[in-house]
């Protein structure tokens, strides 16, 4: 079984609340996966229980102040932890090795990326599909400077263009740079340089593009109007109930989907394998998909993102008659402006989308200001009952077993 370690390891602290009313607090160490020989990954975790606790509920000015005390002796445990594996991960610079050819280099740490982040397929593949055209000789770490980087990234802005002949956007610009930037700081980590060349480099500044996203009678028009690839039909359509991407939803296999009545369901691990999440389908897509299903193998073999996919979606949406330019992230949209309707919270829902930063995730709550759109409450009565007053009564336990369902329509 062989073990990929994450390029920065990640120590957070966590806390659990036990019935003697205490708060036990862990330290979860994640350090990447181990991948059998089949190539199914499983999380490599290291958790430590930390030797004090908080208490639950302090009711005097001493309790508060040992709460205070233990969680910045918590922190201060954590962030040391953090460094020293950190430390240890990195190898001394070795100048010798700046004869040796950074291609081959680059190639493993590619495959490594596509091992590991199995959700960020199309962004690295980008990266190293621009990387080649660019650089188009067996360049030497010696020569990877800044003026070097810089040399590229004036390539992806003026010379990249996308296989429909159009330049590469700004984000896209700034995806593939920190990719490869990325993997330079895996040749500093493993003493090939002494540091990295990329960090000086400026990137393209974040360009908020607009959201497009569905309301509940766009969806139901576009699900009655055939595409003319059926897998991206279907592959979008789930998107927009799930707020899966397209590389997520790509991984399903038929075996996963079971198929009931009410309609169809099936669980999902998210990216780091630590937490299996139920999704839901209504009745409508789940026939489509009973149409299409066969005994084994994934559901959507053929399945690529490229530029001839947002273009099908677009004369999809042309042909069933709606006014807004679609493309396969106008799913995931689509599901998270249903879901802050239905009254998840925002914290929920960056777990749900997979967000780091919940201000990625605030940009939803943003388009409902602008214009709050006719969405359809859900059908499925557990997930009815965040709607209305019902939602105070909810205990802990229901709150806590309820966010491992999405929302449908």
């Amino acid at each position: 079984m062989k073990l990929y370690v994450k390029y920065v390891v990640t120590v957070k602290l966590r806390k659990r609340i036990n019935k003697n009313g205490t708060i036990s607090l862990r330290l979860d160490t994640f350090l990447g996966y181990e991948v059998d020989p089949t190539g199914k990954r499983r999380a490599k975790r290291e958790r430590v229980t930390l030797p004090f606790h908080l208490v639950e509920n302090p009711k005097s000015i001493a309790e508060h102040k040992t709460n205070l005390d233990n969680l910045a002796k918590a922190e201060k445990l954590r962030r040391e932890k953090e460094q020293q594996i950190n430390a240890s991960l990195k190898k001394p610079f070795n100048s010798d090795q700046l004869k040796q050819p950074f291609v081959p280099f680059f190639n493993i740490e590619i495959h490594k990326a596509l091992t590991v982040f199995s959700t960020k397929t199309s962004c690295i593949k980008g990266a190293q599909k621009y990387f080649f055209q660019f650089e188009r000789n067996n360049v030497l770490f010696e020569e990877i400077t800044t003026s070097y980087c810089q040399r590229f990234m004036f390539y992806l802005k003026n010379s990249a263009v996308k296989k429909n002949g159009t330049p590469l956007s700004d984000n896209t610009i700034r995806a593939y740079f920190n990719t490869y930037k990325t993997i330079l700081d895996q040749a500093v980590n493993q003493g090939y340089l002494s540091e990295n060349p990329a960090a000086e480099v400026e990137l393209p500044k974040i360009v908020n593009s607009s959201r497009t996203f569905l309301n509940s009678e766009e969806f139901d028009v576009l699900a009655q109007t055939p595409c003319m690839d059926t897998e991206l039909e279907l592959m979008f359509l789930i998107s927009c109930q799930t707020g899966l991407r397209f590389d997520d939803i790509k991984l399903l296999k038929w075996s996963d989907l079971k198929f009931s009545k009410s309609g169809a369901s099936f669980q999902l691990e998210d990216q780091k394998g630590s937490i299996k999440r139920k999704y839901l389908l209504d009745e409508v897509l789940s026939a489509k998909l009973q149409a299409q299903s066969s005994k084994s193998g994934k559901c959507f073999p053929t399945a690529k993102m490229n530029s001839t996919t947002n273009q099908l979606l677009k004369e999809w949406g042309i042909q069933a008659g709606l006014q807004k330019k679609l493309n396969f992230l106008s799913g995931r949209h689509t599901y998270a402006v249903q879901a802050l309707m239905d009254g998840m919270d925002i914290k929920t829902l960056q777990l749900h989308l997979d967000h780091k930063d919940v201000r990625s995730t605030m940009v939803y709550q943003d388009l409902l200001l602008v214009k709050k759109p006719q969405m359809r409450k859900p059908k499925n009565v557990l997930l009815g009952i965040f709607n209305g007053q019902q939602k105070k009564s909810l205990t802990s336990d229901i709150r806590q077993e309820l966010r491992a369902y999405n929302y449908s329509f």
